[in-house]
């Protein structure tokens, strides 16, 4: 929910994103399938509010949430809604993005989310006081970092590294990814990361997104587990 990654792999694509938490919140569950009002779908599940910040449905729809908008923002709850549930609520929808331009935001903490719909990128945020919706070239990579704990130089950096990894055209798949995010030794603005004990990066989630079928496969970075989940 801190990184999010998405690149064009030939007829596939792929998101990655990273989570940084502090690692005293309640552990997540693995991602498992649910069933939901109008579709199923995967996705990791947070205990504490019931939500996620990462997942698939049966209709080809990935959503992934960061958090904060374009600023880092002042936290003022409490907050109608957590926006982990607003995940899942679009996660069991067939039109995400419509979904999400009809849903109410009143006190609810900025956010942003990379929604994969209908086979075209979206970045849709939410700064506190209006939306905006952004529609982004899916033939091209994108990385993105979170608001809340990156401020312009950090993101700067990270694009700046990203892009010349890119650069090299190496191979995309969930390891060379991973080695990837492991390779920036910054403890506090690094990819994985650890301040202090405070907000680490805890898991590393990949989406495949095939067209013969999607499948998620997730790392937990604290316990050193590995879990593959499809619908």
């Amino acid at each position: 929910m801190c990184t999010v990654l998405y690149a064009p792999t030939g007829k596939s694509s792929l998101i990655a994103s990273l989570r940084d938490e502090s690692p005293r919140r309640v552990r997540a569950l693995v991602p498992a399938t649910y069933e939901g009002n109008e579709l199923r779908y995967v996705m990791p599940l947070d205990p504490t509010g019931g939500g996620s910040w990462v997942g698939y449905n049966e209709a080809g729809a990935v959503v992934v949430l960061l958090n904060g908008a374009f600023d880092k923002h002042v936290p003022a709850p409490p907050y109608r809604l957590s926006r982990g549930i607003i995940v899942r609520t679009l996660l069991d929808s067939r039109m995400p993005v419509i979904e999400w331009m009809l849903m109410p935001m009143d006190n609810i903490e900025p956010y942003t989310l990379i929604v994969f719909s209908d086979g075209k990128l979206f970045r849709l945020t939410w700064d506190g006081n209006e939306k905006s919706r952004e529609s982004l070239d899916e033939t091209a990579t994108h990385i993105f970092s979170s608001a809340t704990l990156y401020d312009e130089e950090a993101k700067s950096m990270r694009e700046t590294y990203f892009r010349n990894w890119i650069a090299m055209n190496p191979p995309l798949d969930k390891l060379s990814i991973l080695r990837f995010f492991q390779s920036l030794k910054d403890t506090q603005n690094g990819f994985i990361m650890n301040r202090n004990e405070i907000v680490q990066t805890l898991s590393y989630s990949f989406i495949c997104m095939d067209p013969e079928g999607y499948s998620f496969h997730y790392y937990d970075l604290k316990k050193y587990q590995f879990h593959i989940t499809t619908l």
